[in-house]
């Protein structure tokens, strides 16, 4: 079941995407029992190809804005994401819908300014393609981020919080990590 439930995750379902990332378990006799997300295989080169024909008519602000959500997470909070991309409401908004028009991401239904991607590959395609020095910038940039905007409350995100400094090391405050 967990296997089951992480595949779904990492493929929305999508049967293309399925196929390829089972067929390179198999060759590669992987199994990632009960890991969560895509944690545990291997993306096939052949559908981050494809993951990537896809982002590629999306303008480069958009792009930018999707990097940036791809590290915070599957989902995204827009308040989240206003402050790490520096762009106004109007254009982060824009920003947004285009890429929801190319269905790469979308509301999470019932909520405000809440978005996920529509497959766990699009944002672990966009992470990897960032490179280390900037990942580790970015992870930073979130944490600091969260505290900044749940400061009277930050408890309900001590789990991302410690992913994000974790992430950020070297770089990051070690104690912080330790500490969340």
């Amino acid at each position: 079941d967990g296997l089951v439930s992480s595949l779904h995750q990492a493929t929305g379902g999508n049967p293309f995407f399925l196929d390829e990332t089972v067929r390179l378990m198999i060759a590669d006799r992987t199994s990632p029992r009960g890991n969560s997300g895509n944690e545990g295989f291997a993306i096939p080169e052949g559908v981050r190809a494809a993951t990537r024909r896809r982002l590629a008519p999306i303008t480069e602000t958009s792009r930018r804005v999707l990097t940036i959500a791809s590290v915070i997470g599957y989902e995204f909070d827009l308040d989240l994401l206003a402050g790490l991309s520096q762009l106004t409401r109007e254009q982060l908004m824009e920003a947004l819908s285009e890429a929801a028009s190319h269905r790469v991401i979308r509301e999470v239904t019932g909520t405000y300014g809440r978005y996920r991607f529509n497959h766990a590959i699009i944002a672990e395609v966009l992470c990897s393609d960032v490179g280390r020095t900037e990942l580790i910038r970015l992870h930073r940039r979130v944490a600091e981020s969260l505290e900044d905007l749940h400061q009277a409350d930050l408890r309900p995100y001590f789990a991302r919080l410690a992913h994000h400094y974790l992430e950020a090391l070297p770089e990051g405050p070690v104690d912080k990590v330790v500490n969340y």
